[in-house]
Parts: structure tokens; C-alpha cells; sequence
């Protein structure tokens, strides 16, 4: 912005050079020169105006160039440090990106080695249970024809359903050994001693339980044999079949009778 003392002189200036090229014709024509040999002659008022012009142009001009070059190198700085920083912001990204990729890899290696070492504890486990199972397949065949025989030399002739027993608990206990199951004879003994005192004629008024394994209705045990009203080793016979399809073995069902009061 130019001030306006530079203004006035700048006037000032303007108007005294009019007034000198208006009157240099006329003095070159009373003295017989030629427009072109005439010099135009300034006062000292003027031509310090003149200077003063001339230096404060300059100066503006000097100030005008100042001010550009500044703005030069701080648009130069400000590109330098977008740049700069442009440049850090795509190395962190890198790093970023490239620990990502480590991690991930780190991650699959672990899960990879893990899933190999649960692979390896479960076929360990399976071969394991395999040789066991081989090896009780193999002692139950061997032991299977030593077991027949000491039961057929042991156990007596066992009546069947439809001859009579005048031993009840003998016929059970030997049903039982017959099947392996010599060991639940004293919970078959203690849960039918309870039901019935094994008693083959037993029977209970209030909910028509009868016989020595109480079958309700009794006449369930004719599945075995006709005779279910008078033969022992018929009513065992249906009772144990009771006894196995519904609890598994006497121990559990005395163990049933015990918490419940019946089987």
C-alpha cells in the first residue's frame, strides 16, 4: 500500500514535469533550437522529488521482492514438511502393517502346533484303547474256555421253568454263577427276603403283587411258564429277566428299593 506523503510527492512531481515539457517548445523556438537540442530543466524542488520517487519506488520495489521470497520459502518449508511428514506416515504404515503380517503369522504357527499336538494326544489315545481292548479281547478268549469248565464242573443240573425247586435261593444263586454273576446274590437275597421272604405263594392284598419276585400283576409271569403260581424256579426265572431289563443287575435294583421302598 504506498503512502500518502509518497502520493503528494508523486503529484507533485507529475505536475511540475507538465508544466516543464509546456513551456520548453516555446524556449527552444526564441532562441532558435530544435525541439531536439532542448533539455528540459528541473528546479531543485523537483528534482528532489524526484529522488525521493525514485527511492521510494525502488524500496517498494525492494519490499515487493522481499515479501514474495518469504512467501516462496515458506511455501517451500510447508511443501518440505508435508512431505516429511507425508513420508513418516508411509513408514509407520509399513511397520504397522509389517509387525500385522508377524503376528498373523505367529498366531497360524501356534494354532498350526497346537492342532498337530491335540492330532498326536488323540492317536496316542486311540492306539492306546485299541491295545487294551486287543489285550482284553484276548484274556477274555483265553479265559473264556477255563471259565466254561470250572462252571460246568460246579454248577449242578438247573431245573427249568416248569420243574419245581424245593431250594429257591440255591436255584437263584446258581442262575446267577451261571451268568457271571455270583457276587449280586446277596442284594438279590436281601431284596426279595424283603418283597417276599421268598416265598413262592406271596402275595400282597393291597396291589396284587405276588409270588417270590412280587410281579404286579403275578400273571405276568406266565410268560415263563404256566405253572407261575406254585413254581419257584419259574417266578426266579421271570425275575431276574425283570430284574435285568429294567435295572441292570440286583445290586441296583436293591439299591432302587432302598431309596424308594420298591422296585
Amino acid at each position: 500500500m504506498t503512502h500518502p506523503r509518497s502520493l503528494l510527492v508523486l503529484a507533485l512531481t507529475a505536475s511540475s514535469l507538465a508544466g516543464v515539457l509546456s513551456t520548453a517548445p516555446s524556449a527552444s523556438a526564441a532562441d532558435g533550437r530544435s525541439p531536439a537540442q532542448t533539455r528540459p530543466l528541473l528546479t531543485s524542488d523537483e528534482e528532489l522529488a524526484l529522488d525521493v520517487q525514485l527511492e521510494m519506488a525502488a524500496a517498494h520495489r525492494h519490499l515487493v521482492i522481499q515479501q514474495v521470497a518469504a512467501r516462496l520459502a515458506a511455501a517451500r518449508a510447508a511443501a518440505a514438511q508435508q512431505a516429511a511428514l507425508a513420508a513418516e506416515a508411509q513408514r509407520v504404515a509399513q511397520a504397522v502393517a509389517q509387525q500385522a503380517a508377524v503376528q498373523a503369522a505367529s498366531d497360524q504357527r501356534a494354532a498350526q502346533a497346537q492342532q498337530a499336538q491335540q492330532a498326536a494326544a488323540q492317536a496316542q489315545q486311540a492306539s492306546q484303547a485299541a491295545a487294551q481292548a486287543q489285550q482284553a479281547t484276548q484274556a477274555a478268549a483265553q479265559a473264556a474256555p477255563a471259565q466254561q469248565s470250572t462252571q460246568a464242573q460246579q454248577s449242578p443240573s438247573q431245573p427249568t421253568a416248569g420243574q419245581s425247586t424245593g431250594d429257591p435261593k440255591g436255584y437263584a444263586r446258581q442262575l446267577l454263577s451261571s451268568r457271571g454273576e455270583g457276587g449280586q446274590f446277596g442284594c438279590l437275597d436281601s431284596l426279595w427276603g424283603r418283597e417276599s421272604g421268598w416265598q413262592v405263594s406271596a402275595s400282597n392284598a393291597s396291589s396284587g403283587a405276588y409270588g417270590i419276585p412280587q410281579a404286579l400283576p403275578g400273571s405276568k409271569m406266565a410268560s415263563v411258564g404256566p405253572d407261575w403260581q406254585s413254581n419257584a424256579a419259574t417266578q426266579i426265572q421271570w425275575g431276574l429277566g425283570y430284574i435285568d431289563g429294567r435295572y441292570g443287575s440286583p445290586c441296583a435294583a436293591w439299591s432302587h428299593s432302598q431309596a424308594n421302598g420298591w422296585y
